[in-house]
């Protein structure tokens, strides 16, 4: 099985549950939680069993008004109803497994992807080969960064450790995914320890953070780190990594001995606005010399505005830049997982996930989808469908999470990156991160208390910030994509919920 852990945690608990504000009618309550762990973090088995209770229960505006909300899980809503027929099957696909590839390159450049000494190809006008794009066959984007995990330790010299710089993934890796069932090329089988590491816990020094976390594995486990997993932007915060960031975990996994990084870039397509970041002839310059932000300059290009009618440029125009542009030639241990989802058009559940490595070992263990039927469909047309799908998703997320911010903003709860975050980075996912640590007693059991109380009396489903790895209790994840009506139904009942938080004196 594997050992996932935190650094973090512990305090004192909030005090149990009090009255409700006069005159509100409550739905129905869910099954209790099992008693708080002895981090004070809720469990994944905790967690998982009222997510699935959820499931059974689930509000519909007039079918059953009192059901569950879920504003956990990431599942966009917001294309229904967008005339995306232009990226039907009906269409003529690519000719060729070739084409395809070519097609698929230019868009993922496009959204920012590649390195900048690469040279231009057929249908490709520089910054990525062909060759380096792998179609996964992973359904999910978790399981696709799950396998390429899988894929990069089984490249390594049997190395079993993941350092994963949170806050990341909630209850991820899967119990069932590839990393609770590797298979050696000796035919053993050893669980990798996965272990989440916050620099905010650590002064934001990313190197202090993976220095301790290597440690711990080791001294825990004895297991030695071969591969760190990065959010790019975060499925928590929504934030994008900064370029003086990733460095610092590049120059951090080629210091140690055969460590590779796995850059989750999925929600690339959701970065939307750029704020003011790095520009490209900076960043080659930065990799040419080998240093951190204090080299790279301000991006002229970047596009930006505040005019919610305004459907906002996405990828390179916006000012995203992947991993992968931060590649040096002589790295090979360097691999993004992307994906084309339901922002491009694609059908919910259809999500199309896509590794960019140059390392042929972790291409063909992270496993292929030598089909790609989702893909042949996004790029019949080379791909013009997807693009304006993709912008005018960006442009309805940007006012969902506007929505919600000055919701949250009205009760006095701070939305948006934790303060040991930086904000000067694009925006992008499709959710908020939402500081309740006034409501949490400073502890990650106030943390969990909160979480139950919401999910329990409020009926409302929200992610923990211990459960993504958070170093700090009180940061909660809000997914903001689904549809209007539960959307303002979530957000009734997490006023209602915060509210009788303040009344008990808890913030």
């Amino acid at each position: 099985r594997v050992l996932v852990q935190t650094l973090g945690g512990g305090g004192v608990a909030l005090a149990g549950r009090r009255g409700l504000p006069d005159g509100r009618v409550l739905p129905r309550a869910v099954t209790r939680v099992a008693a708080i762990s002895a981090t004070g973090i809720v469990s994944v088995e905790q967690f998982v069993g009222v997510a699935l209770e959820a499931l059974e229960d689930v509000f519909e505006p007039n079918a059953n008004p009192s059901g569950f909300v879920d504003l956990a899980m990431l599942d966009s809503r917001l294309l229904d109803g967008y005339d995306t027929s232009g990226t039907g099957l009906e269409r003529k696909a690519p000719t060729s497994g070739i084409e395809l590839r070519q097609c698929v390159a230019q868009m993922l450049v496009e959204g920012g992807h590649g390195a900048p000494w690469v040279s231009s190809s057929p249908g490709v006008q520089g910054w990525l080969s062909p060759e380096w794009v792998t179609i996964l066959g992973a359904k999910s984007e978790a399981e696709a960064v799950e396998s390429v995990v899988a894929g990069a330790l089984a490249a390594t010299t049997m190395k079993t450790g993941v350092l994963v710089v949170a806050p990341y993934r909630p209850a991820w890796p899967s119990p069932s995914g590839r990393l609770s069932h590797p298979v050696t090329s000796d035919g053993s089988v050893t669980a990798p320890s996965v272990l989440y590491v916050d620099p905010s816990a650590h002064g934001d020094d990313i190197n202090a953070a993976l220095d301790t976390g290597a440690e711990t594995l080791r001294s825990s486990s004895g297991a030695e780190v071969g591969a760190v997993v990065l959010g790019n932007p975060s499925p928590a915060t929504g934030v994008v990594a900064s370029t003086g960031a990733i460095l610092e975990v590049m120059h951090w996994c080629q210091s140690q001995d055969d460590v590779h990084v796995i850059a989750d870039e999925t929600g690339a397509c959701g970065v939307y606005v750029s704020r003011p970041s790095s520009s490209f002839p900076g960043v080659a310059a930065a990799v040419a010399a080998g240093i951190g932000p204090m080299a790279l300059t301000t991006n002229p290009n970047a596009k930006m505005t505040d005019d919610e009618d305004d459907e906002p440029a996405w990828g390179r125009k916006a000012g995203f830049m992947s991993t992968s542009s931060l590649w040096r030639k002589a790295n090979t241990q360097l691999h993004v997982v992307t994906s084309f989802g339901s922002a491009a058009g694609i059908s919910r559940g259809k999500t199309t996930c896509l590794l960019v490595t140059r390392d042929d070992r972790v291409r063909s263990g992270a496993g292929s989808d030598p089909f790609a039927n989702g893909l042949q469909a996004l790029m019949g047309d080379g791909g013009t469908a997807a693009r304006e799908a993709i912008s005018h998703h960006n442009m309805l997320l940007r006012r969902r999470q506007k929505k919600v911010r000055t919701a949250l903003d009205a009760l006095g709860v701070a939305t948006g990156p934790a303060a040991a975050v930086p904000t000067t980075r694009a925006d992008g996912g499709g959710y908020v991160w939402i500081d309740l640590s006034e409501f949490c007693g400073g502890s990650f059991e106030g943390e969990t208390r909160l979480w139950e109380e919401l999910a329990i009396t409020y009926r409302v489903l929200i992610v923990p910030g211990g459960l993504c790895g958070a170093a700090r209790p009180g940061y909660f994840r809000a997914a903001v994509a689904g549809t209007e009506e539960a959307l303002e139904k979530g957000l009734e009942r997490l006023e209602l919920g915060v509210r009788a938080a303040n009344d008990t004196g808890c913030g």
